[in-house]
């Protein structure tokens, strides 16, 4: 059926005499700095003009979009997936190219600007989005990775992208105005299936057309089928605002308060100060109960928190140097055990307080789940011990983690891969016979829930973190480009975006790692040598694009990374040294299927090596 243009309009002005040939209107008056109403006009049309528009224009998105770049303006889509985003940004760019006018759209110097600023900076090169960029196109979605997004975003907001695409990362949170804003869908993909967008999604999309300082008017489009359905959409009412607090966010926030204490010169925080906190919240006013007893005692089992005796404190600066590393206090104030707990909340007047831990400090410090703190905590004391030859068993309060028969990389990621942030990313696959193949070859590795693999009675959950496992593991050891083909087979549920944000994920949380190991381990041992340099190896492997060890050194060259490194090691090109050297030019050349790509490649390389 022919689309029907469903605009809403956002106006600023002083009069209330522009709602002519409104279907529908609203307004909602607020007043500005300057005294003067503001009216937020919410308009639908349905006029012969756009329905004819839409019949005779094969590519209404390009048809709108080259009438507002005529005018100087900028385009924001958004629609329903990531795969949508890329599809129709290729295709926008490809009319953008082949546009009699596109010399005008974007001169020589602004492709060069895009090229030397935006896309040489990118660590990880992506072909599609290069592609779309140079002809002023640009997508953004969850599965480009931050760096990329931030590029797109600057690249947008000078100016140089003329169309953007986007899911709804850009629905809210950033402030990325456009002349027209337009929403080719109004559902989204939540992970799982299509979901409507909510009224109050949709209205901070619109919030996003005007450009201030530019316009005083900014226009949204629905891309409909029908205008009964815009309407319908449109005048449904705004939903319920409701705490988004869960039980674990409770927790954070409960730990929080006693680190935001400490940061402040506060050495001890009472039952009464986080009573005060949490009564003052929006989840509290919704009328949810506060038990701060168990929130307390959660933290304090995760060795997050420590209690101590009024009367008798530790002597503890908080502003000191040592206060990071000097707040284990759980001898004798911390005997009593979930009896001191529970006697400590139940007299907001008694004289106990909590001061954080070492652990608990580092744990807010990253923004990292109390439970993920933990289980970081049981996995690095598990792997000391097992290279102290000692054995540990963890208590088992959330993950039970025991020592492995030896310690490698992929002990450390299947550890990681059952943090509360990697929840709503682990997929199963559909190839039980490779999981006990790679349970048989691994098995000695894995720490956490032994007894299951042992067993081989892997519930659900633990199938999905074994899967995503098996799949990162694969991704970081690939050996070379053809193998990629094989790999998208055995992993046909995770996409390029899902390894994006595995890979993001898992970098944050191998940091976390590291700032916490240098807290809670003996830093004079061989084992915290050998366990931090593990985890240090592949978090340059994971930074440096998912490569193997040895593609390390090529890969801290600019412009080099997974895929290129493999194609210079593969053509004998394996270190810095062998890269700069005159006699390689021809095959370094052949490698990259470019001589002006080697050139500049081996020009940063000497850039490195005079660095090092």
């Amino acid at each position: 059926p022919p689309t029907t243009y469903t605009s809403t309009t956002t106006t600023t002005t002083n009069s209330k005499n522009n709602s002519t040939n409104a279907i529908s209107t609203r307004n909602t008056s607020v007043h500005g700095t300057d005294g003067h109403e503001t009216l937020l006009l919410q308009s639908v049309y349905n006029t012969l003009q756009h329905t004819q528009r839409a019949d005779n224009v094969e590519n209404p998105l390009w048809f709108l979009s080259e009438q507002t770049i005529k005018e100087n303006g900028q385009i924001l889509i958004f629609t329903t997936d990531r795969a949508s985003t890329e599809s129709i940004a290729s295709k926008l760019a490809f009319s953008m190219h082949n546009s009699k006018n596109f010399c005008n759209y974007l001169s020589t110097s602004d492709i060069k600007e895009v090229e030397n600023n935006y896309i040489s900076k990118m660590r990880l090169k992506d072909e599609k989005l290069i592609a779309a960029m140079i002809n002023g196109v640009a997508f953004h979605h969850a599965g480009l990775d931050l760096q990329k997004r931030k590029l797109v975003e600057d690249a947008y907001k000078a100016g140089k992208i003329k169309i953007l695409l986007s899911t709804t990362t850009l629905i809210a949170g950033v402030n990325l105005p456009a002349t027209l804003v337009i929403f080719d869908s109004l559902s989204f993909w939540n992970g799982i299936s299509k979901q409507a967008m909510t009224k109050r999604d949709f209205l901070n999309g619109c919030g996003r057309a005007g450009r201030p300082g530019f316009e005083t008017r900014g226009r949204a489009l629905i891309m409909a089928s029908s205008i009964k359905s815009a309407l319908q959409f449109i005048s449904r009412p705004l939903e319920k605002v409701e705490s988004q607090f869960t039980l674990d966010t409770l927790v954070f926030q409960t730990l929080s308060i006693i680190k935001r204490n400490a940061d402040i010169g506060q050495k001890y925080t009472t039952v009464k100060d986080i009573d005060n906190f949490f009564k003052n919240s929006f989840y509290f006013s919704c009328g949810f109960k506060i038990d701060i007893r168990s929130y307390l005692k959660q933290l304090f089992n995760m060795d997050m928190i420590s209690i101590c005796n009024g009367s008798n404190p530790p002597s503890t600066d908080a502003n000191s140097s040592h206060f990071r590393k000097g707040m284990d206090v759980f001898g004798k104030y911390a005997e009593g055990g979930d009896k001191q707990v529970n006697a400590a909340v139940k007299d907001n007047q008694s004289s106990a307080a909590f001061c954080i831990t070492r652990l608990g400090y580092e744990t807010i410090r990253f923004y990292l789940n109390p439970r993920t703190g933990y289980l970081i905590r049981n996995m690095l004391l598990a792997s000391e011990s097992c290279f102290s030859k000692t054995k540990l068993c963890s208590s088992g309060f959330f993950l039970r983690v025991d020592t492995p028969r030896k310690i490698t990389v992929l002990s450390f990621i299947h550890t990681l891969m059952h943090a509360k942030e990697f929840q709503n990313l682990c997929k199963t696959t559909k190839r039980k016979d490779d999981e006990n193949e790679f349970i048989g070859d691994h098995i000695e590795e894995i720490m956490v829930n032994q007894a299951m693999y042992l067993q081989q009675k892997l519930t659900e959950d633990e199938r999905k973190c074994l899967c995503t496992s098996m799949a990162f593991y694969d991704k970081l050891n690939m050996d070379d480009i053809e193998y990629r083909a094989n790999f998208e087979s055995l992993y046909p549920r995770f996409g390029r975006g899902d390894f994006a944000a595995l890979q993001e994920n898992m970098d944050w949380l191998v940091g976390a790692t590291l700032s916490i190991a240098k807290v809670i381990l003996n830093n004079n041992t061989a084992s915290f040598v050998e366990i931090t340099n593990m985890l240090l190896t592949l978090s340059k492997r994971i930074s440096a694009g998912m490569v193997k060890d040895d593609l390390l050194e090529l890969c801290r060259i600019r412009e080099i990374g997974r895929i290129r490194s493999l194609a210079l090691v593969n053509a004998g090109i394996k270190s810095l040294k062998q890269l700069v050297n005159p006699n390689n030019k021809w095959t370094v050349s052949h490698a990259l299927e470019s001589e002006q790509l080697a050139e500049r490649i081996i020009d940063n390389a000497k850039r490195n090596q005079g660095k090092t």
